[in-house]
């Protein structure tokens, strides 16, 4: 479930301003940070409203956009969940552009 958590925190920061706004502020000034410092952030945010996720789940979620943006995806299925869809098709890495997975 964590994971769907993580992913139902993205999908709602396309439409909700406040949450958009608290996940700016929490990555905000940390492009230079590893990754996994970045995640502990989010994690704070996503648990302030409620998503119970992991940094983990974060990472492998940005690492599975990234995949797939980069043709790099498991050409077995070479599909991505509805979910991820959403995200993508939201514009996922506009909102994630504080982490350097996106550009």
């Amino acid at each position: 479930m964590s994971k769907k958590a993580c992913i139902e925190f993205f999908v709602n920061i396309n439409t909700n301003n406040t949450l958009q706004q608290a996940y700016a502020n929490a990555i905000k000034g940390k492009e230079d940070w590893e990754l996994m410092e970045v995640a502990h952030s989010v994690v704070q945010v996503g648990t302030k409203y409620g998503y119970d996720f992991t940094p983990q789940d974060y990472v492998e979620l940005l690492n599975e956009i990234e995949k797939w943006e980069n043709g790099d995806g498991d050409e077995d299925d070479g599909e991505l969940s509805d979910e991820i869809l959403e995200l993508v098709a939201g514009g996922i890495c506009a909102i994630i552009k504080g982490s350097k997975r996106c550009s």
